[in-house]
């Protein structure tokens, strides 16, 4: 059985889906919690990639522009 927890909830809230059924989490719930993280990302200038945090990103490219 799966405890649900904040996020779950907040979840269920937004999109009047279950985040789990019959005892398992739903593919809706674990696309959303996916989508939610990208919506946080950040595109690093250098490389393109999307990270959390472009500053403290270790890139290949940051490392040889000077500027």
């Amino acid at each position: 059985m799966v405890k649900k927890t904040e996020l779950m909830k907040e979840f269920e809230e937004e999109t009047d889906q279950h985040a789990v059924w019959g005892g398992k989490v739903t593919k809706a719930f674990k696309e959303w919690k996916k989508e939610r993280r990208l919506k946080k990302l950040v595109i690093c200038p250098w490389c393109g990639k999307r990270v959390k945090n472009y500053t403290t990103h270790q890139c290949s490219r940051r490392r040889r522009w000077k500027g």
